[in-house]
């Protein structure tokens, strides 16, 4: 996928807020990661009973971060304990798809028992879809020819986006690390609970860099024990001690 079709999708789901919305997200997942891993560490329990609420953390900070973008409101599905963030007219549904770093996206699944509320949501029939976007995004500032590929993903993304308005923001982790994470369109529900997608974009949820890694200090070029070169000590052969220097004084 080109970053061309890739600003293309962004637009047309979500307009300007789009933007904020793919910088943030892997933040909030890093950050939900971050402090159920804590937690987990310092439970006197070894079962991951603890990180096992990472769910309901990322739904959570899902509902508040969002909450206040421009072009958001809040969706509750019925008999949910969550409520989703609907941006520009798309119902973002974050899912903890796996909790290893093999499991592939589309073959992960719901389980065969699939709740009535998750049904609703990922086959298209809950009220997601009469909660009308807010507006639509010019093309951004770009070269004439960039603007014009753009207009002909959008066009192509436009018919999905309107008949299927939800985006799963699918991440897999243990409390060990925060392993993949994809956001995409759902297309539908498959017996076996799997998901149908349509677009889907790899997210960088990498933990940052500290800004002091990997730079040297003027400090690192002062010599210290360690850096040094040895140095090996001159040994020779004792001479005779005389019979002045023997120590006796002769009485």
């Amino acid at each position: 996928m080109s970053e061309t079709e890739s600003l293309a999708w962004l637009i047309e789901r979500f307009g300007a807020d789009g933007f904020v919305l793919r910088e943030e997200i892997p933040e909030l997942l890093q950050y939900c990661h971050q402090g159920m891993a804590e937690a987990q560490e310092g439970a006197p329990i070894k079962a991951h009973t603890v990180y096992g609420q990472m769910s309901r953390s990322v739904h959570e900070q899902f509902e508040v971060r969002f909450r206040s973008l421009p072009t958001a409101q809040l969706y509750n599905p019925k008999r949910a304990p969550y409520k989703l963030p609907v941006v520009n007219g798309t119902a973002l549904f974050p899912w903890r798809y796996a909790h290893d770093a093999v499991t592939e996206l589309d073959q992960a699944s719901f389980g065969p028992d699939v709740s009535a509320t998750r049904k609703e949501l990922l086959t298209g029939g809950a009220d997601v879809a009469d909660m009308l976007p807010f507006g639509d995004m010019t093309t951004p500032d770009v070269p004439e020819e960039v603007a014009a590929e753009i207009e002909r993903f959008r066009a192509q993304f436009r018919e999905t986006a309107a008949a299927h308005p939800v985006v799963v923001v699918a991440y897999a982790s243990n409390p060990a690390a925060l392993l993949n994470a994809h956001w995409a369109d759902v297309i539908g529900l498959r017996a076996d609970g799997t998901l149908e997608l349509g677009y889907c974009e790899r997210l960088d949820v990498r933990p940052p860099t500290p800004p002091e890694a990997g730079r040297k200090s003027a400090e690192d070029d002062r010599p210290n024990f360690a850096s040094a070169p040895l140095q090996v000590p001159a040994i020779s052969a004792r001479s005779k001690p005389s019979a002045t220097a023997s120590g006796t004084d002769g009485a």
